[in-house]
């Protein structure tokens, strides 16, 4: 049978419909059933408890919100009963220790590149070497006729070539 709710952290006091719920449906989430108060639509959320003034709300294992009135176990949870509220936090350092991942799985590959004088890798440029090499012989070309020409005329030839006597 498809699901019909989610319980996104094991922490987590609400439930999050799946699909839209009636007023007096009954689900069930891990062995427990919920019979719900109102109409829950899909992606909303719902009470797995009940909820008295300035009762946290958890979602994913953080605090979103207070509850500002009292909701009863399978009511709805929205901006009219719920005010925001975060957890205190502060500036903390940063970790800065880092460990090398294990590249045993790459180790028989090889690089296709160079290093620098600096220190640093490229990847081979073959490609861009290719593309340097024809717009210099355009520009070259240029010279001699305008740049539209040298590429509409290999197009044109396509297109409309010229008889063979």
């Amino acid at each position: 049978m498809k699901n019909k709710v989610l319980k996104i952290h094991p922490n987590d006091n609400v439930i999050v419909a799946l699909s839209d719920l009636q007023q007096g449906e009954t689900v069930t989430l891990d062995g427990q059933e919920y019979i719900l108060t109102e109409n829950i639509a899909a992606k909303h959320k719902f009470a797995m408890q009940d909820f008295e003034v300035g009762s946290e709300i958890k979602m994913y294992d953080v605090l979103v919100g207070k509850a500002n009135q009292s909701i009863k176990k399978g009511g709805s949870i929205n901006i009219f009963n719920v005010k925001h509220a975060v957890n205190n936090f502060e500036i903390s350092d940063k970790n800065k220790e880092w460990q090398s991942p294990d590249v045993t799985a790459w180790s028989d590959r090889t690089f296709m590149g160079f290093y620098r004088a600096d220190g640093k890798v490229e990847r081979q440029i073959i490609g861009w070497l290719c593309l340097w090499f024809f717009v210099k012989t355009a520009i070259l070309k240029s010279s001699v006729k305008p740049w539209w020409k040298i590429w509409v005329t290999p197009v044109n030839t396509l297109i409309n070539p010229k008889p063979t006597i």
